[in-house]
């Protein structure tokens, strides 16, 4: 091939991908620059934490709530604002999808601002209930725990004027973060990855043992 014939290829080629960068980068620019409400809400599977063996039952009575309980199953739900304007009178619905599934408690957990008492709400009756959060900043996350009596999983509703809603039911609250655990996602998929991580990486070890623990509790559902 000539030459001159060669040298144009590369530079038709170099002006495309200029162009392509360029578009790119004025697309990211115009996201970032973008003014939105966006709320993100993650929940997790049941993780047990208590179960009495049938060999003593009969003998042995655990009560929460003044209620007989013979098992009790924790799940998860972290609210963050992922946009870049505030939002407020925020009402999360949601309701336990286990048969026979009863919620036993609910309360905050923690969260990473100051929050008052007077500022959130929580309700619930038998299996479903109601989070009310007066108003979240850009990156304000707040994160509750629900105790029930059976393993189940989570279904949220969330409708607001003017607020982006993105509902997730795969948070492990145990990794370090929504974005690592994104990162671990990844790199999960890939046979090589997945072996060089779990050899050199403790907390990817133990994001795929909760992912395995969760995905076999949400097949007993």
């Amino acid at each position: 091939m000539k030459p001159e014939l060669l040298n144009g290829i590369f530079a038709i080629s170099g002006a495309i991908i200029g162009a392509i960068l360029t578009a790119l980068l004025s697309r990211w620019n115009s996201k970032k620059d973008k003014k939105e409400k966006r709320l993100s809400i993650f929940s997790t599977y049941s993780t047990r934490l208590i179960e009495v063996s049938d060999l003593v039952k009969k003998k042995i009575v655990i009560k929460m709530n003044d209620k007989p309980i013979n098992e009790l199953y924790k799940n998860e739900i972290l609210a963050i604002n992922t946009g870049n304007l505030l939002i407020d009178t925020i009402h999360i619905d949601f309701k336990l999808q286990g048969e026979n599934a009863e919620l036993v408690n609910i309360e905050k957990a923690r969260s990473n601002f100051k929050i008052s008492e007077e500022e959130y709400n929580i309700s619930f009756d038998f299996n479903n209930g109601q989070i009310n959060i007066s108003y979240l900043n850009p990156g304000d996350e707040i994160n509750f725990i629900l105790l029930s009596n059976k393993g189940t999983s989570i279904d949220i509703e969330h409708r607001q004027k003017e607020v982006i809603t993105i509902i997730k039911n795969d948070y492990y609250p145990e990794t370090p973060g929504v974005v690592l655990k994104s990162f671990f996602d990844a790199m999960s998929r890939d046979i090589f990855t997945r072996t060089v991580f779990s050899l050199t990486m403790p907390n990817f070890r133990k994001y795929l043992k909760l992912k395995k623990d969760n995905n076999a509790t949400q097949q007993q559902i």
